[in-house]
């Protein structure tokens, strides 16, 4: 049984079969990896978009943080604004005086009539030292002396504590001063006792709070409202006696109790005088470094100045004005005067730097310390925490390695000062000369300020703010030709020392004393204003051209 055709089924070993392209492996994994590579391009792409949104997303909060910022900055610049509006004592007297305030009482007694076995109420000393008398109830103000050298002398009554006399127009005469050269200067003679009519402060601006001044303000608790004193209000069996200046408070029999606050009241005034003789010597010593090393060469521009410089020389904003004050020959070297009393004041005359860096336990304590005084603070509660304060002062003036800290604090913050000083000095003003008698006004300086501060006294620094009305009471000024008369609109164009007040505030009323006066100048030095003396006339304005 032979199939003719089953050859055909049947292949022959020899022929060969027919089998089924392959497909490289390299191939197979070219597929997948092009997939794979597109899925890392979408990631990519979704990651750089992801990026770009969250860029815009911290720009976006950055702006709105700076927005805070700023806003911040403004509630705290309008905070240290009215702190110190209502605090200040000319803020108080004008709302005293304009009736619409809340320190106004309409049950303040009037002044009493001249008591005939009681003396005038204040009187005028020209002595530097403050008189004590038992036969006067109330010391008043030093008589200042304006010269040429512009040495002030201390108040031996602060301007809150006693009434404002009536001041007449100013007479000139000749003086000598306390270099032994005649000047003539203007004397203000005051009428001796009560006055009927209070003397009415300008009204207070608000003031810049990135200013310099503003920046140097201390802790004063505002003074009660200032009336005029009855004899019933004063205890005439103490030699230094105290005027109870707001009728809310107790008498001061009650005070008595608690401490006889007489020894305290003359340690404290000796003190003051004391401290108002050292002060005076601190500012006379930089102007004389003024004087002997300050530049009048090369013009001034205030966009050549460092903005550290120009912050301590509170130069106008107007760049025109500034120009013109700076480039003055009289101004220029009060300017080098000017930088080296604000640096004094801003970098040494504080509690929180007079011993910086010697012991960090001790500035712990102190930052601590200087946390809980407030404005609010009661004035018994401030006088403890001053008192540990000064505490801690002399505990680190104690200890055996003090004075190399001292010597080595005071290099270096002559050697700072005179950095600053560079663009106002002569081009050979940093020879070693300069640096030894300006490191001498710094030692000077941190000698006062270890002395001062090793006290519970409260201490106030200020520096009249520029266009900031003239105020008599705490300012002398040095213009030519001055009329305290016409004085009423008169603005601060600039300011050369600085007020500093001390208060004790152990007992109540608290003791304020001025220990030294502002020296401003209310027009350009050695300028005549221009125009007539018409009545829409500002006494202190610069004349334009």
């Amino acid at each position: 049984m032979n199939d003719p055709f089953s050859h055909r089924l049947t292949a022959s070993p020899m022929t060969p079969t027919k089998q089924l392209p392959v497909i490289p492996h390299g191939l197979n994994t070219g597929y997948a990896g092009a997939g794979k590579v597109k899925t890392l391009e979408d990631q990519l792409a979704y990651g750089q978009q992801e990026i770009k949104s969250k860029k815009e997303e911290i720009a976006r909060l950055k702006a709105e943080i700076e927005a805070l910022k700023d806003r911040i900055n403004r509630q705290e610049i309008t905070i240290r604004n009215q702190s110190k509006t209502i605090q200040d004592p000319r803020s108080l007297r004008m709302r005293r005086l304009m009736g619409n305030g809340p320190l106004s009482h309409s049950h303040s007694q009037p002044w009493p009539l001249q008591h005939p076995h009681m003396h005038p109420p204040y009187s005028v000393q020209p002595n530097l030292q403050p008189q004590y008398d038992a036969s006067q109830t109330i010391q008043g103000p030093s008589l200042v002396h304006h010269s040429s050298h512009r040495q002030m002398m201390a108040m031996a009554s602060p301007p809150e504590a006693v009434p404002h006399p009536t001041f007449r127009a100013p007479q000139h005469s000749h003086v000598q001063n306390a270099h032994g050269i005649t000047h003539a200067h203007h004397t203000y003679h005051a009428h001796i006792g009560p006055t009927d009519a209070a003397y009415t402060a300008p009204e207070q601006q608000y003031l810049d709070g990135y200013s310099a001044g503003a920046r140097l303000q201390g802790l004063f608790e505002p003074l009660p409202e200032l009336r005029r004193p009855s004899l019933q209000a004063i205890n005439a069996q103490r030699p230094l006696h105290q005027t109870i200046i707001n009728s809310d408070e107790p008498p001061l029999a009650d005070t008595v109790i608690t401490g006889d606050p007489a020894y305290a009241g003359y340690e404290f005034e000796m003190k003051v005088g004391e401290l108002a003789s050292r002060f005076q010597k601190i500012w006379a010593s930089s102007e004389h470094f003024a004087n002997t090393y300050g530049a009048s060469g090369e013009p001034l521009h205030p966009r050549h100045l460092a903005t550290r410089l120009k912050d301590h020389m509170m130069i106008d904003a107007r760049a025109e004005v500034a120009v013109q004050f700076m480039n003055n020959a009289v101004a220029r070297p009060l300017y080098v005067a000017k930088v080296v009393n604000f640096y004094l004041c801003k970098d040494i005359l504080k509690y929180t730097e007079v011993v910086r860096a010697f012991d960090q336990a001790i500035d712990a304590e102190i930052t601590n310390l200087k946390k809980k005084i407030s404005h609010d603070t009661p004035g018994s509660v401030k006088y403890l925490l001053l008192g540990a304060i000064a505490k801690q002062v002399v505990t680190a003036r104690e200890k055996p390695e003090f004075g190399d800290f001292c010597r080595k604090y005071q290099d270096n913050h002559a050697y700072q000062l005179m950095s600053l000083l560079g663009p106002l000095l002569f081009p050979g003003g940093g020879n070693t000369a300069a640096q030894e008698l300006l490191k001498q006004v710094v030692r000077d300086t941190h000698g006062l300020a270890l002395d001062m501060y090793s006290l519970p006294y409260e201490a106030r620094v200020h520096f009249p703010e520029n266009e900031e009305p003239y105020d008599p009471t705490i300012m002398l000024n040095l213009d030519t030709g001055f009329d305290i008369a016409r004085s009423t609109n008169a603005k601060v164009k600039m300011s050369v020392t600085p007020a500093i007040r001390l208060g004790q505030n152990k007992y109540t009323p608290a003791r304020v004393r001025t220990v030294s006066v502002a020296s401003v100048y209310t027009k350009l030095p050695n300028s005549e204003e221009e125009g007539g003396e018409g009545p829409g006339r500002t006494p202190g304005r610069i004349p334009t051209r």
